[in-house]
């Protein structure tokens, strides 16, 4: 059984080494043979027991070929990516779904594992751009029953807060000149690493 880590520590890089691989593997496991390889949890060290929120990214040359994952911890952290790596691969409905392992093999696959989000105070818009959110943080948008979210990666092609925000108001269902005093936003930090890439 797993347990909910309340404060947020980084992975060393052992673990972070046996998260990429463990969620390769039982990803190549599924599209090769399925079903979902089950995880022995006891065999692995305690920080990947741990319940943590985690998103897994696929890309071919740089370009985003399928993403999976969830901003509240339901699961261990180490099986949690092997799901994620799975539904990346087979349930992303922007790509068409992956049926080999032989095609796992020619992405690269990223791991974000994330805090707890924590909600950020400001008047209005103006407000909310003019605070100091580093580029190491994940937004979420929220305005009634919609939603978006980028993590932090999302700052590497849109590093104007601005444009950001507008972006995250589309990825939202928003129009990017929307704005209302009901939105609430919120801010997350998240631990990215990756296998290396592939060519």
């Amino acid at each position: 059984m797993g347990f909910f880590l309340t404060d947020y520590e980084a992975l060393s890089p052992v673990p972070r080494e046996t998260l990429l691989r463990v969620a390769r593997q039982g990803t190549g496991m599924f599209l090769n043979a399925g079903p979902q390889p089950h995880i022995m949890l006891n065999s692995f060290a305690a920080p990947l027991q741990g319940y943590m929120p985690c998103f897994i990214t696929l890309t071919y040359t740089d370009r985003l070929r399928g993403c999976s994952g969830s901003l509240a911890a339901h699961a261990p952290l180490i099986s949690d990516a092997v799901t994620n790596g799975i539904k990346a691969a087979t349930g992303d409905f922007r790509f068409t779904p992956l049926t080999t392992g032989h095609q796992l093999a020619k992405l690269q696959m990223k791991v974000a594992v994330l805090s707890c989000a924590t909600t950020l105070d400001f008047n209005d818009q103006d407000d909310l751009l003019s605070q100091k959110i580093p580029g190491v943080l994940g937004l979420i948008l929220q305005y009634g029953a919609k939603r978006g979210t980028f993590l932090p990666m999302v700052w590497d092609s849109l590093p104007e807060r601005k444009n950001f925000l507008n972006a995250l108001k589309v990825k939202a269902g928003l129009t990017a000149d929307f704005w209302s005093e009901d939105s609430k936003v919120l801010q997350f930090q998240a631990e990215n690493f990756a296998d290396p890439p592939k060519t």
